[in-house]
């Protein structure tokens, strides 16, 4: 618990050392969650309560600082670490600690920070600052989304707007990473052994830093930017070698360069809304010679929205990602030869997706979210509903599911389906 007292204390020396003038405002909420698998043995993912504690202080028009910190006690860290010591399930880390400064100008914020991009929903080629959590995916964004430090600054220049964000450290995203012995070998009939090594990471290192750029504006009542990201891949290439000492293979988990080329855009027409999206990703291969990196692509979403009633709301999305430098001959010997593939990757993948937002009665909302994969028709569904009886009061019932073939990316995951209850109570 001596981080607890820790961070209480640093939050009340930041309040008393701020300055009398400007607002103080102090929040958080408490939630008590349940997450359960729903396949057998319908394990318990996670159960536990969480804390969050926020504070903020503005200097007039001059600046702000915020902190945002969980105190999150899970019951099944247990598993992991045992009693070590009382209260060893709790962890504590910050969901957001920032300050802004203010010109006449320019904005400044440094500090651990969410940062999206793009217009489109759920999917979107050039959202590409905070890596995502897959492990924690639910009802609520800051859940499933990894915050970073950055420093960024924005340009205010009559219509035009410039951004440019610094992220000097590379997170990446939150997925499970093969790790240990994946099959075992059999040297008489020639079969190597498959090992997944530790990952490699970007060294932290000037050298190492990111930097995304963007360029907003609106015209003829069509808001659209234009952006630009320099760093790495959030999601990991799978590098092998061959020892010829015990004849096994060896893949090693790396995040590899990445540049992305984007814009996006919307327009509004009374209850009708239409969408855009594209980013040309750069990759480590630009060449498209080695199959263990992913080709440089093209990836867009066009969507629309369609606002029913007051209460509901429909949005369609159309998605495609297009290949470049595909060579059809060598990305099928490569799916013959790597027993961790299992297909040859098209060279135009097309899906859909869906959201529905429906608030049926007063002080009640729902939302559900779809992915279908066209080829494979694999499938992703997050569903929920939440009800306030009372202000500051939210219950949350919900659900992710996964379904398609084995081999497919959303078939991979089932078994992994879930359900989740959750009670929020703000302060």
């Amino acid at each position: 618990m001596k981080e607890l007292f820790a961070v209480m204390i640093y939050f009340l020396t930041i309040v008393s050392a701020l300055p009398a003038r400007g607002q103080t405002r102090l929040g958080g909420y408490l939630k008590f969650y349940h997450h359960n698998n729903v396949v057998s043995p319908r394990r318990i993912s996670k159960t536990g309560v969480r804390l969050q504690f926020n504070i903020s202080k503005t200097f007039g028009d001059k600046g702000e600082l915020f902190s945002s910190f969980d105190f999150d006690a899970n019951d099944l860290r247990f598993f992991g670490n045992g009693f070590n010591s009382r209260g060893s399930e709790l962890e504590i880390y910050p969901v957001e600690a920032y300050v802004s400064l203010y010109f006449p100008m320019v904005d400044v914020r440094l500090g651990k920070q969410f940062i999206f991009w793009g217009k489109t929903d759920w999917i979107n080629p050039t959202d590409n600052i905070n890596p995502w959590d897959y492990e924690n995916i639910s009802s609520e964004i800051e859940d499933y989304r990894l915050p970073v430090t950055v420093l960024k600054t924005s340009w205010y220049l009559g219509p035009l707007t410039f951004e440019a964000d610094w992220i000097p450290i590379f997170l990446p995203d939150r997925f499970p990473v093969p790790a240990g012995t994946l099959q075992k070998g059999n040297p008489e009939r020639h079969i190597p052994a498959i090992v997944a090594a530790p990952p490699v990471y970007p060294e932290p290192t000037l050298r190492h830093s990111q930097a995304a750029f963007r360029m907003m504006h609106s015209v003829w009542g069509i808001d659209y930017s234009l952006s630009y990201y320099s760093g790495f891949d959030h999601q990991f290439s799978m590098i092998s070698r061959v020892t010829s000492r015990n004849d096994s293979l060896i893949f090693t988990p790396e995040y590899k360069p990445l540049r992305v080329f984007g814009g996006d855009f919307q327009k509004t027409f009374g209850r009708y809304g239409i969408k855009g999206e594209g980013a040309y990703f750069r990759t480590a291969d630009p060449n498209g010679t080695n199959p263990e990196i992913a080709n440089p692509h093209f990836k867009y979403v066009l969507g629309n929205d369609w606002t029913v009633s007051d209460r509901l709301s429909l949005t369609f999305q159309w998605v495609q990602d297009i290949q470049g430098k595909y060579n059809a001959n060598l990305e099928k010997e490569v799916a013959r030869q790597n027993p961790m593939q299992t297909g040859v990757p098209d060279r135009v993948t097309s899906s859909v997706s869906g959201v529905l937002k429906w608030n049926p009665f007063d002080y009640m909302t729902s939302q559900i979210i779809d992915v279908l994969n066209l080829k494979d028709k694999d499938s992703f569904v997050l569903g929920f509903l939440s009800y306030e009886p009372a202000d500051a009061i939210r219950f949350t019932l919900g659900g992710l599911f996964f379904s398609g073939p084995s081999n497919s990316p959303f078939g991979r995951m089932d078994g992994e389906d879930k359900v989740f209850v959750e009670v929020k109570l703000s302060y």
